[in-house]
């Protein structure tokens, strides 16, 4: 990648979150990204201290990252995203939906 991106965020709550990126253009072509997802101590610029809990690459399609971890709340997370070229970058981060597990499906009527 040509370089990548950093954020911190700190978890308003204990939950599952997903976070992807999007819109990353270069002279109008998608471009592939890597997307991952960090916690533990961090200072200054040492970020040996930091374990990765999600890493993605691509897998969204059309040069998309997602993933999707459990955060808790208080808890400061660390987030690297990086694309194969210069261009705009969009990240997103949201909580998961409140069933978004395969076992405790909904049944759907009708």
């Amino acid at each position: 990648s040509k370089g990548t991106i950093w954020w911190r965020w700190t978890a308003p709550t204990s939950a599952r979150y997903h976070a992807a990126t999007g819109g990353v253009y270069d002279i109008g072509r998608t471009q592939n990204t890597i997307l991952s997802v960090y916690s533990g101590p961090a200072s200054g610029v040492n970020f040996n201290n930091l374990t990765l809990l999600a890493f993605d690459k691509d897998s969204a399609g059309a040069g998309y990252s997602a993933l999707s971890f459990d955060a808790v709340a208080g808890q400061t997370y660390y987030f690297q995203v990086g694309a194969e070229s210069r261009g705009k970058l969009q990240f997103l981060l949201t909580p998961a939906p409140a069933n978004d597990a395969f076992a405790a499906a909904a049944p759907l009527y009708g």
